[in-house]
């Protein structure tokens, strides 16, 4: 903990002796140049009252949480193994690096921007909530799921999302509307790819039609057919277009309940909700409510992945997972691995 910046270099090492979580702590900001975090059991938590910035190496050996009040920038590497997960949240999350998860990978936020040359992967699903999300020359892939929920806008230029099983999209807002290429004569198309063969499920809460623009056109879903080599929706392996009732699972509604007669808009918490339930009930039934730790006005972040049920912590993760070692928290709907202690230990820095 420290009440200053933190800036990591090559020879910075973080290290528990006997097992346990990590944690790097800061009022002002973070920059990780490199260094090594080394645990053969626990979490590790990197979270700053300023921004947290990635310009180097990253790698940690288990699960791996990232929090800030302000921002998350990954310029460099962000690397999980085993069976770690990455969790990033902040107001605002850019990612034009790579990030790459031996399980799952979440991130909130208000504004996600994946930027031109960024990769995020992962083995298991990829989970992104906010109010926008925008991706550009970016490419997005899961062994599994991928889950992306907005109260805003989903804007992919010249950038595809590759799941190996199901993706979902929630488009929650009255206006939020998934751009797949929001003009013309791009250089790549934009696509959204389920290849397992499985399903692209596309749902607007608040819209009654519309909501879709491809290549800088607004066309109707229910009847738009994506053509091959351009941009739009595909299924199976051998890349199908995606149409309502063949690949593609279309649903339109009337928008959130109303309280006293006036209707309830969206937030980013909504999203949270919405991202998390898509993939957690694709694989097993589960309760769905978020950790308890997380707070939607970003306020206390430190708390992800310091307590049990927290996103990217001990015990919690993103996502669903067939593994017969994992649990499923009753209290959380969320995975709980097994062989993870409950108990924590300080680390030690050098």
């Amino acid at each position: 903990l420290n009440t200053g910046d933190i800036t990591s270099t090559s020879g910075f090492t973080l290290e528990t002796l006997n097992g346990g979580d990590l944690a790097l702590l800061s009022n002002g900001n973070i920059i990780w140049n490199g260094g090594s975090l080394v645990t053969p059991t626990g979490s590790v938590q990197i979270s700053a009252d300023g921004s947290v910035g990635v310009t180097g190496a990253l790698s940690s050996p288990v699960d791996l949480a990232l929090s800030s009040t302000t921002s998350i920038d990954v310029s460099g590497s962000v690397i999980t193994q085993g069976t770690g997960t990455a969790a990033f949240v902040a107001p605002s999350v850019t990612i034009s690096g790579s990030v790459d998860s031996a399980d799952d990978v979440g991130v909130i936020a208000d504004t996600i921007s994946l930027a031109s040359g960024s990769s995020t992967s992962a083995t298991h699903d990829v989970i992104l909530a906010a109010a926008n999300i925008t991706a550009t020359s970016a490419t997005v892939s899961a062994d599994h799921d991928i889950s992306a929920a907005v109260t805003g806008d989903l804007r992919l230029n010249s950038s595809g999302f590759t799941a190996g099983n199901d993706i979902f999209i929630n488009m929650l807002g009255a206006t939020s509307t998934l751009y797949l290429n929001e003009v013309s004569g791009l250089q790549e198309a934009s696509f959204l790819w389920a290849q397992a063969p499985s399903t692209i499920f596309l749902t607007y809460s608040a819209r009654e039609s519309g909501g879709l623009v491809v290549d800088g056109v607004a066309t109707d879903a229910f009847t738009y057919v994506s053509t091959a080599g351009g941009s739009g929706l595909f299924y199976g392996p051998e890349k199908h277009p995606a149409v309502p009732g063949d690949g593609l699972q279309l649903t339109f509604a009337g928008g959130l309940p109303p309280v006293d007669g006036t209707p309830v808009d969206p937030t980013v918490l909504s999203a949270v909700i919405a991202a998390v339930n898509a993939t957690a009930t694709s694989t097993v039934e589960r309760a769905g409510t978020l950790p308890g730790t997380f707070d939607t006005d970003f306020g206390t972040l430190g708390s992800l992945g310091g307590s049990d049920d927290s996103i990217g912590g001990t015990e919690g993760s993103f996502g669903g997972d067939e593994e017969d070692e994992n649990k499923t928290d009753e209290g959380t709907g969320l995975k709980k691995k097994a062989d993870k202690p409950t108990k924590k230990k300080l680390s030690t820095c050098s």
